[in-house]
């Protein structure tokens, strides 16, 4: 599923590994309307026409996507969460998934890597990307025998917010020494590894899941720094990384880089600086993804979802503004917009490389029944 979602070859959106991945799979429980109009309230909304007709005979496919993208500009975030039997999804306006694999999604999960080559599997993110994580984790890990098991997960200090430096080091690497670790500032932000056994046609093969822990679009949390006098020593003469984006990129994943990632850029934390800075780092991101990533992993960028004012825990919390006067949701829609203006060119050619989905900010908007506290949602 999931590769068949990123293969050349694909026709068809396989719509439950996204949906899962981008937290908006949900047993549908104590709700009560049948259908929710996501067309957004105070943002520029993103729609085709003025109708809500579904299309419902074109498959969703990235293909279309690339259509949708070059024509309108932007990512689709119009249609319905639909109800059906005990379960909530999005229906886009544009296209229509497959839903009937939905009533098992392990299942279907399993089926897809079965028939792929993919065996890792990594997003990276701040604590909302880590339960998008966890969802596609546990969706996969569910299904039949419990052949998954925990690898490593992040042991934080300093309160949770100083990132595990035995984690990140490779024992085999005589750079691990001159790693240094500051503040992620993010105490529920934990990177974490699991790997599982699928077993399928008689044959067993290992996939290994791994979620990277980020708190901005580039920080120096972790950082690789060689002194001038250990310079000039073969293998020490290049070691450098002065962000820990560029160190994950160059050294952490470099032994072992994955078939996929999904990447969701942490702007419910970036919203706090000024928008030309973001917009600036957002560049320098996909840059640096594109240069160290080998050209066979394919690589998925997941739009920010909505913040909800009224339901944040700490009244300092409401309404507070941000660069030009914007309240959060308002600051994260323009950065989703810069990011998908980064990624345009890539997006809109068939490389088979770089991949986006809906604008989940839009779609998510009448979800606050998921909030937690205005930034988290409760969709595990």
């Amino acid at each position: 599923m999931i590769i068949h979602l990123l293969s050349k070859h694909s026709v068809l959106f396989i719509v439950l590994p996204l949906l899962i991945i981008a937290g908006y799979y949900r047993i549908f429980s104590d709700k009560t309307a049948d259908y929710y109009d996501a067309r957004s309230r105070n943002l520029t909304d993103a729609t085709i026409g003025t109708d809500m007709e579904l299309e419902t005979s074109r498959p969703c496919t990235h293909a279309l996507f690339r259509e949708f993208y070059t024509k309108y500009k932007h990512l689709p975030g119009h249609g319905r969460w639909i109800r059906k039997e005990d379960q909530l999804y999005f229906q886009p306006k544009i296209c229509k998934f497959k839903f009937d694999i939905m009533e098992n999604s392990g299942e279907a999960l399993r089926q897809c890597l079965s028939h792929s080559n993919v065996s890792h599997i990594v997003t990276m993110g701040d604590s909302n990307a880590g339960r998008h994580y966890v969802t596609m984790y546990e969706a996969f890990r569910s299904f039949g025998r419990k052949t998954c098991r925990t690898i490593d997960t992040e042991d934080l200090a300093e309160g949770g917010f100083l990132p595990d430096k035995n984690y990140f080091t490779k024992s085999d690497k005589n750079w691990t020494e001159f790693i240094q670790i500051h503040y992620r500032y993010c105490r529920t932000c934990k990177s974490s590894r699991h790997l599982c056994h699928l077993t399928y046609a008689n044959q067993t093969r290992d996939i290994r899941f791994q979620h990277v822990a980020m708190t901005m679009v580039m920080d120096d949390s972790i950082q690789l720094h060689v002194p001038d006098f250990r310079r000039g020593s073969g293998l020490l003469e290049d070691v450098f990384a002065i962000t820990s984006q560029q160190f994950i990129f160059r050294y952490y994943l470099a032994d072992d880089y994955p078939d996929v990632i999904i990447i969701f850029l942490p702007f419910n934390h970036a919203k706090r600086l000024a928008l030309e800075i973001t917009a600036a780092e957002i560049e320098y991101f996909h840059a640096l993804a594109k240069y160290y990533l080998p050209t066979y992993t394919k690589i998925f960028y997941m739009p920010t979802p909505s913040e909800f004012e009224r339901s944040r825990l700490a009244s300092v919390w409401i309404n507070r503004t941000y660069d030009r006067g914007m309240l959060a949701t308002e600051m994260i829609d323009e950065l989703n917009q810069k990011l998908f203006h980064v990624l345009f060119d890539d997006l809109t050619t068939d490389s088979g490389r770089v991949f986006a989905f809906l604008d989940l900010l839009k779609i998510s908007q009448d979800r606050e029944d998921w909030s937690e506290d205005g930034v988290h949602m409760d969709w595990i």
